[in-house]
This record gives structure tokens, C-alpha cells and sequence, in this order.
């Protein structure tokens, strides 16, 4: 693959992101829809790429974002593109698309789409964006080379598509109560599931290779689905959440790579003694809520929590008598 290829296909795969970005619908009625022409192709193509090994070259790269297109019957002849870039339009079917068959790169967010069964044949697709369509689904799917799959606020289901190699998933606005079916998805390293009905994370236990988990603006209130199997995850956004006790907290000190963890906007952040009690029951952290941590303090941390627990069996031990084996939880739950 040329540099020219490879920036594009990882052009997607920026896992760097807080603030969850909406793009703007289409208006309909301000601009008349168009059938895609030569003539438009012709301004928007690029990158010649030889063919084989003679003098024979072809465009590989069509932007045609933002270009008030519903027909793409055309594209049928244009069999070698390898990037194609449609965003923003008003396009329904993608099946003039289906014999090109070393697409790698398909950007299709914003648009009409309700299936997407035509794809079926673009075995080397590598990154595909169909976020802000009308899917209701992508059962059935198999795509083995896929990288990074987009489906932001499309209504769109977990299913047990054959993805062996996806490494980013987004699933963003699209209303999940559930995340069944995500268990097979075993070489998935970034989940992003951001803004829907999740109160529970059924599956994600199996995903050992997972490293950033963004679950902002969910309705999470208890943390037991995190087991001592996510051996890779370093970073975990619980922002805008329903987190309200440390007992939850101190389940995230089995991952033994956590290293940044976001509580913002959950009721926890309320308590007295919050970031002490946090940093104390997960002590790898560096990061609470964007906020460096620096050793001195988790140290201190560390301390804090260990004499209020020590402060509370004691208490127990008053009013209890002794304790065999004395159930602990903490304070300030």
C-alpha cells in the first residue's frame, strides 16, 4: 500500500476524542438534489495509480461530500476507485458501489441509507463510515480486513458480524440498552458508546485487547461487569453517568492497566473527600478527570483510604463484637 493509501485508510482512526461531535442533517429544500455526472466526478477525482505492471493508470480517490447527490448510478464504471467519500448527500443505495472490488475506504455518513446488504461483495474494505443514516441493522456483514467501523445515531443494533480484524467500533447515539453480541469482537482496542440507554455492559469482560472504553452520557450506575480479563484497558470515560458510590469505584481497581478514568458529571463527584477516596481505591491512576495525578498524592490517597476502612471494622468490631470474617464496604457509601 503507498503512503498516499495508507493515510487515507488511517485517516479515521484518531482515538483522542472527549467531546462527542453532531454533524448538521441535510436540508432538503435548500439546494435541489442532483445525479451524479462526469463532469462532477471529473472535479473531484484524484490520485492516479498504475494499473499492474503496463502504463495503464486509474483514479483511485473520489470526494464527492457535500454535493446534494441521491443517483450515484454512474460510479458503476468506476471499478478501480479505492477511496470513496460521500458524506452529506441525500443517496439511499449504495449498490452502484458493489464492483469495485478493491474499495478500502468508504465514508457514507449523513445520507439516506437503509440497507446496506450490497456491500457484501467489498471483501478489503479496511474503514467504513455509515453513521447518521437510517440502518436499522448491519447483520449479516463480512468484512475480514475492516479496521474501523462508524454507526453513530443510526438506530443500529450489535450483531455478530464477521469483523476478526476491527480494531474501532462507534456505536454513538444509537439508543443501546444492551451490548449483546459485542463478546466476539475479541481484537477490538477502542469502543465508543457514548450517549445511549446502557445500564449494564454485558460482554465486554471478553474483551481482553479493549483499551479506551467511552461510555459518556449513559445510565450506568453499578461498574460489575469490569472483571480482571480486560488486561489491556487503559482509559475509561464513565462521564455524564449515574455513579453515586465508591463501592462502584473500587470494582475498576481489577484492571490492572487503568491508567485515566472520567467521573465527571456522575453524582459521586458530590462527595466529600471525592478525588482522595477515587485515587485511593484505584491507585494506577495518572489521570481523574483530566487532572494529573501526581505520586505524592497517591500515596497520600492511598492512606486515606486504608485509615477509613481500618476506622470503620474497628466501629464494627465495637457494636458487632468480633467479626470471623467481617464484610467490608465503605464509609462513606
Amino acid at each position: 500500500m503507498s503512503d498516499n493509501e495508507e493515510e487515507l485508510v488511517s485517516e479515521g482512526f484518531d482515538e483522542d476524542e472527549e467531546i462527542l461531535e453532531h454533524e448538521e442533517g441535510n436540508n432538503e429544500e435548500a439546494v435541489p438534489k442532483q445525479t451524479l455526472t462526469k463532469e462532477i466526478i471529473a472535479e473531484n477525482i484524484s490520485i492516479p495509480y498504475r494499473l499492474g505492471y503496463g502504463f495503464s493508470y486509474a483514479y483511485i480517490k473520489l470526494d464527492c461530500s457535500d454535493k446534494n447527490l441521491f443517483d450515484i448510478e454512474i460510479l458503476r464504471g468506476y471499478i478501480h476507485l479505492r477511496f470513496v467519500m460521500l458524506s452529506n448527500n441525500f443517496i439511499t443505495d449504495l449498490s452502484p458501489l458493489t464492483e469495485m472490488s478493491n474499495l478500502q475506504y468508504l465514508k457514507a455518513d449523513n445520507n439516506q441509507i437503509i440497507s446496506v446488504e450490497s456491500l457484501r461483495s467489498l471483501r478489503y474494505l479496511q474503514y467504513l463510515d455509515l453513521s447518521s443514516n437510517k440502518l436499522t441493522t448491519i447483520n449479516n456483514l463480512s468484512f475480514p480486513y475492516l479496521q474501523y467501523l462508524k454507526v453513530n445515531e443510526t438506530d443500529t443494533n450489535l450483531s455478530s458480524e464477521q469483523l476478526p480484524d476491527l480494531h474501532t467500533l462507534e456505536l454513538r447515539g444509537n439508543r443501546l440498552n444492551t451490548l449483546n453480541g459485542i463478546d466476539d469482537m475479541i481484537n477490538l482496542k477502542t469502543l465508543y458508546c457514548a450517549e445511549n440507554l446502557l445500564r449494564r455492559l454485558e460482554g465486554i469482560s471478553s474483551l481482553k485487547s479493549l483499551v479506551r472504553l467511552h461510555l459518556r452520557d449513559n445510565r450506568l450506575s453499578r461498574l460489575t461487569d469490569f472483571t480482571e480479563n480486560l488486561t489491556s484497558l487503559e482509559y475509561i470515560n464513565l462521564r455524564g453517568n449515574q455513579i453515586s458510590k465508591f463501592s462502584e469505584v473500587k470494582r475498576l481497581n481489577c484492571l490492572p492497566s487503568l491508567k485515566f478514568l472520567s467521573l465527571v458529571d456522575n453524582p459521586i463527584t458530590e462527595k466529600d473527600n471525592y478525588r482522595q477516596m477515587v485515587i485511593g481505591l484505584v491507585n494506577r491512576l495518572q489521570r481523574l478527570d483530566k487532572k494529573r495525578v501526581p505520586d505524592i498524592f497517591r500515596s497520600t490517597a492511598l492512606e486515606f483510604v486504608a485509615k477509613h476502612v481500618s476506622l470503620y471494622i474497628e466501629i464494627l468490631n465495637v457494636f458487632c463484637g468480633w467479626l470471623r470474617k467481617p464484610k467490608i464496604r465503605l464509609l462513606f457509601d
